[in-house]
């Protein structure tokens, strides 16, 4: 009487290497894109912090221009600030939640010379110290870009003006 082998069960060591082989390639092209992804959220917060940053201080503006340097806003080693640093007049005590996703342990301030992310900063909009609610920057670092702003070192000034660059 003839008998049937039995089927052949598992993997042979070439199949299993083949199967690694593809899951490692899947997983490294996703790692890549989650990289961007990233940064383009990373970017949306900057963008929005930078909005309501910029509210606060609208709703303080008296007209007349309230010096922040009195409330806190004010590094006399740098021309640029922290917004962290800030706590007045008003509703800018509010300042203190906001900081740069990447930059949450610990933050250098972004400054003209800036080349990766750093802190939100303030200053005058020339660059100068002590910022005043009629007359600031923000400065802000962005990966990727948004919002017609190219990827590196930006600014909002009063008014809540976009631009390039931060003095």
């Amino acid at each position: 009487m003839h008998q049937l082998l039995s089927p052949r069960k598992g993997f042979t060591l070439i199949e299993l290497v083949i199967v690694v082989g593809i899951i490692a390639i899947l997983a490294s092209m996703n790692v890549a894109s989650l990289s961007a992804v990233r940064g383009k959220v990373n970017d949306a917060r900057r963008l929005w912090d930078m909005r309501q940053l910029s509210s606060l201080i609208h709703a303080e503006n008296t007209g007349q221009g309230v010096p922040m340097e009195l409330e806190g806003c004010v590094n006399d080693a740098l021309a640029s600030s922290l917004t962290t640093s800030c706590s007045g007049p008003g509703m800018i005590v509010q300042y203190r939640r906001f900081q740069d996703p990447a930059q949450l342990t610990s933050q250098t301030p972004c400054s003209k010379n800036s080349i990766t992310t750093c802190g939100y900063s303030i200053s005058q909009r020339d660059g100068a110290k002590r910022a005043i609610t009629d007359n600031y920057q923000m400065c802000f670092y962005l990966e990727q870009g948004g919002a017609g702003l190219k990827a590196g070192l930006n600014s909002i000034t009063d008014g809540g003006t976009f631009r390039a660059g931060c003095r």
